[in-house]
């Protein structure tokens, strides 16, 4: 095998390069760096980790709620969105974008009492329809707020929406659902389609 020593290699004419013959493999060997500075494409298509969003929910915008109950959780502030897909407090996957995507949320839980909180599960609903539920029990000892997150990967097609429920079971009033203070990231919600 002989080796070609070079600093730089440019297409004879035109714009397009191309390394070895269809069927051929390329190997960057273990220790190397390949170094994309530009946009990395697959099939003409650019790879990169998008759709993608995080939605978070401010300490001001706590949701009171009724007693073991189901409640879709509100997010007032956009921290990105690469597709403008997440609106309305949903996320929907856009049109050619279906995929395998990594989908996680927080919700803080709480009883707006101290000693009240039985139990609480955060919900992940694709099309209304729960998905992935995340919960813990207090019965034996009831506490003033928890919280609960989660990841998971979902393989979803275009047009899919993807949404957040929070439910609080407590000794009496109402439960809530509450926002991030103190710098805190309580009571999030993003997703991003995975390369793969």
């Amino acid at each position: 095998m002989a080796t070609l020593f070079v600093d730089k290699l440019d297409p004879q004419s035109g714009t397009a390069l191309e390394i070895g013959t269809s069927g051929d493999t390329v190997t960057v060997p273990s220790g190397a760096t390949f170094n994309v500075a530009g946009t990395l494409q697959s099939g003409g298509a650019a790879v990169s980790n998008t759709p993608r969003f995080l939605a978070l929910k401010s300490d001001s915008a706590t949701q009171t709620i009724s007693d073991a109950t189901g409640t879709q959780v509100t997010f007032d502030v956009e921290v990105f969105d690469s597709n403008n897909a997440f609106a309305s407090n949903a996320f929907t996957v856009p049109s050619g974008e279906g995929g395998t995507y990594m989908v996680g949320a927080g919700c803080n839980i709480g009883a707006g009492t101290y000693s009240q909180l039985d139990h609480a599960i955060v919900y992940l609903l694709k099309n209304g329809t729960i998905t992935s539920n995340y919960g813990t029990a207090f019965q034996s000892n009831p506490v003033y707020n928890t919280t609960l997150t989660f990841t998971d990967i979902h393989v979803l097609s275009a047009g899919d929406v993807l949404t957040i429920n929070g439910y609080a079971n407590v000794n009496s009033g109402s439960g809530s659902l509450n926002g991030n203070a103190d710098s805190r990231r309580d009571t999030f919600f993003y997703a991003y389609k995975m390369i793969v």
